[in-house]
């Protein structure tokens, strides 16, 4: 079993991904996931304590509206990736070009902000 030193010393160092945006190590994501935790449970709580709800029924239409169309593109860029059909199909790995892999990134970031329940 790995203990968590163990665990935060371990690094992959992929080369087509080291340089992407918070991905040169655990460090950035662990602070935005920290921040995002103090925000929820304690500064928003107290912010939002004697305040009237926001209305955000037009905010949340164009999120949703921007999620689909960013969703249909992930669609369409993985039927058209070159040999990304059959390696769906064969569950096996192969490598892919660094450019084929910037929708997949961008698709974390949208996860990230509908993980949040915004959408």
């Amino acid at each position: 079993m790995i203990t968590l030193s163990e665990l935060l010393k371990f690094e992959i160092v992929e080369d087509e991904v080291d340089n992407w945006f918070l991905m040169t190590s655990w460090v950035p994501i662990t602070s935005i996931v920290a921040g995002y935790l103090v925000f929820v449970l304690y500064a928003g709580p107290k912010w939002m304590a004697n305040r009237k709800p926001f209305d955000i029924k037009y905010i949340l239409l164009v999120y949703n509206l921007a999620q689909t169309l960013i969703n249909l593109y992930y669609s369409i860029s993985t039927v058209l990736t070159p040999g990304s059909l059959s390696y769906i199909y064969n569950h096996t790995c192969h490598p892919i070009r660094p450019r084929s892999l910037r929708p997949l990134q961008w698709k974390e970031v949208s996860r990230f902000f509908s993980s949040r329940g915004l959408s």
